[in-house]
């Protein structure tokens, strides 16, 4: 799955969470039914496809369409030679502690300036290339 700059990551399914809760919308992005204070935490494995000597995944989480502060988190692999067309792996994680609204709209962005390549699969084997994990930790919030 290519993710352009700016685009939203997608996740490839739904993990538990109570009903009701969150809705998971058609563009990936998230809505958060109750309001609250959030840990959110994601992770994403991505190659360099096609392969290249230079690899990078930069991945920021957005609420209602603005980037969340402290959610920005990269990497960046030189290869030195690349002359096969090596496919490298990496994977990026980022978590952030974020105040909800009722209905507010979480997204998982791809903030870099060059398309990533989200894994779905590794040997064959199907994998979730993309997670997110949302959990509620206060609900005072007026």
């Amino acid at each position: 799955m290519n993710v352009p700059p700016g685009g939203n990551v997608p996740f490839n399914q739904t993990g538990e969470c109570t009903p009701g809760d969150f809705i998971r919308n058609a563009d990936s992005s998230i809505t958060v039914v109750n309001a609250g204070v959030y840990l959110v935490n994601y992770n994403v494995i991505f190659n360099n496809t096609p392969a290249t000597n230079d690899v990078f995944g930069v991945f920021a989480l957005h609420l209602n369409g603005a980037p969340i502060p402290g959610s920005r988190f990269g990497t960046r692999v030189s290869l030195e030679d690349n002359n096969d067309g090596n496919i490298s792996r990496l994977q990026v994680n980022g978590e952030v502690i974020v105040q909800v609204q009722n209905g507010g709209v979480l997204s998982l962005k791809n903030i870099g300036t060059s398309t990533v390549h989200i894994r779905i699969e590794v040997a064959g084997t199907p994998i979730d290339g993309a997670a997110m994990t949302i959990v509620q930790l206060d609900n005072d919030v007026e």
